[in-house]
């Protein structure tokens, strides 16, 4: 395979390359704000110096508070250039959820904006860059030397992300495999532009890693949203001129089925690429019809930082729907009684607090835990998963985790949850309660207790409260029953 160009070792290493050779082409844009590679890379210093400055040695930990923005970008950059390690924190985490992040990440210095954090869960410690004397303070001392020897192969991404047992893991990401991922996807994806819109949470792979390095390292241009807004998104592609449409599946059938979809200009779009979940074939199908020829999919995970197999851009749409395309060369993928696995220096380096032993297979193999099968032509199919996992909306939702919310209600005996399919979301939970005996309970009061502890996407869409669930002799529920009963009804 040609080696890629240019061959750098780092995201920032692709940040000075352009901020050389095209200083005055965009970089990114956001509704205050538009910023040129030379202005991009200047804002990177600025925080890479500051941050030095305030003792940020190589492997601390620098955490963050924001929507997806230009200063964000800024901030990540910096962050990357001082040798530290980035902590994203969602603005959809509960107050208990942003709480465990910062107790296991501990990080050396947060960030934020006031407005986020009306309750100052962030601690007395924190900078608020919305605050003009924090903001002033921060930037005032700067290290004149800041820049540092990096290796590639350093922890330089912090993301959490579910195991099975429920709890969050951290898990840590080198700019290495940021890096191999992202020349990956841009030579599958060829195309001119690289403009992309960016509205993923900064704590998210999807968002971090695969928009943000992929475009940066492509050259290209980032589009920010704070947040997904189905139409809004329609109007950034047509006012920005975007040509690279990279999101969850859920995110182009939300924005495509609003009624004035069709009034909008898409046509600077050069590649629609979902990931996260399976597409639904009708919606594939209407892709299809819309951007002959330039649809595409991969299939990855935090933990593999890039993808594991991936299409090249086409219109076919039973590779699309039925299968994850193929293989990703160079990555060293195998199948262990049906179960994904992947061994190379681009995944992950393991999880904060866990040896490799409890990470790892023997041979240094991680188990993805997803089924699979090759097909005749070589294309991988997702046939099930070995965890008890399930993608809705694109994120990761484990049940155990529910189901530990739900069972901290003291009406709450047991608490089962079971995926059960959605046309929007691909999949959606659904709760089975048993109640504590002589205690009345409303799915809606329920409801209301698990969106205190959880984000959005985690709170079950349906919630039984039965005397009556089937349970193993050894007094579990039996999820197996009730899905054979979802699966009747």
């Amino acid at each position: 395979m040609r080696e890629f160009t240019p061959n750098l070792a780092t995201i920032c290493d692709y940040v000075a390359h352009f901020a050389q050779t095209k200083p005055d082409d965009e970089a990114a844009v956001d509704d205050q704000n538009r910023i040129t590679w030379k202005a991009l890379e200047d804002a990177a210093s600025s925080y890479a110096s500051a941050l030095i400055a305030r003792g940020i040695k190589p492997g601390d930990r620098v955490a963050m508070l924001t929507h997806p923005n230009v200063p964000f970008l800024a901030c990540l950059l910096g962050v990357l250039r001082a040798g530290a390690i980035w902590v994203g924190l969602n603005p959809k985490y509960t107050r208990s959820e942003l709480e465990y992040v910062l107790e296991k990440a501990e990080p050396k210095i947060v960030l934020g904006t006031r407005a986020l954090d009306p309750a100052g869960t962030l601690g007395a410690g924190a900078i608020y860059l919305d605050d003009l004397a924090h903001r002033e303070t921060f930037f005032k001392e700067s290290a004149e030397d800041q820049w540092l020897e990096l290796d590639p192969e350093a922890p330089a991404l912090m993301v959490f992300t579910s195991g099975s047992s429920g709890a969050p893991k951290a898990a840590l990401l080198a700019q290495k495999g940021l890096v191999q991922a992202a020349q990956k996807r841009v030579t599958a994806w060829q195309h001119q532009g690289w403009r992309t819109l960016m509205n993923l949470p900064i704590n998210h792979i999807g968002g971090v890693g695969d928009l943000c390095c992929t475009t940066l390292i492509a050259g290209g241009m980032l589009a920010f949203m704070e947040r997904f807004d189905a139409l809004g998104s329609l109007q950034v592609i047509e006012r920005e001129r975007l040509t690279l449409w990279f999101q969850v599946p859920t995110q182009m059938q939300l924005s495509l089925s609003q009624p004035s979809a069709d009034t909008y200009d898409l046509s600077s779009l050069k590649a629609v690429i979902w990931s996260g979940a399976p597409a639904p074939r009708a919606l594939v199908e209407d892709l299809a019809q819309r951007f002959p020829g330039k649809l595409g999919t991969d299939y990855s995970m935090t933990e593999s930082i890039g993808a594991v197999s991936l299409t090249p851009l086409m219109d076919d749409v039973e590779t699309l729907t039925k299968t994850v395309g193929w293989p990703v060369p160079g990555r060293a993928f195998n199948l262990r009684d049906g179960e994904i696995t992947i061994k190379d220096d681009a995944m992950f380096a393991g999880y904060l607090g866990l040896s490799a032993d409890e990470t790892f297979e023997a041979d240094g193999a991680f188990r993805t835990g997803d089924l699979g099968e090759i097909d005749s032509q070589g294309r991988l199919r997702i046939t099930g998963r070995a965890k008890d996992m399930f993608k809705s909306g694109g994120y990761n939702v484990y049940p155990r985790e529910v189901e530990t919310a739900l069972e901290a209600h003291d009406g709450v005996a047991m608490a089962a949850v079971i995926a059960m399919p959605d046309p929007i979301y691909n999949e959606v939970g659904h709760a089975f309660v048993l109640p504590n005996p002589n205690d009345s309970l409303s799915a809606a009061d329920l409801d209301a207790f698990v969106r205190e502890r959880l984000a959005n996407y985690k709170v079950p869409k349906k919630i039984t409260i039965s005397s009556d669930l089937p349970l193993l002799p050894i007094g579990k529920i039996d999820k197996k029953a009730l899905k054979r009963a979802e699966d009747i009804s």
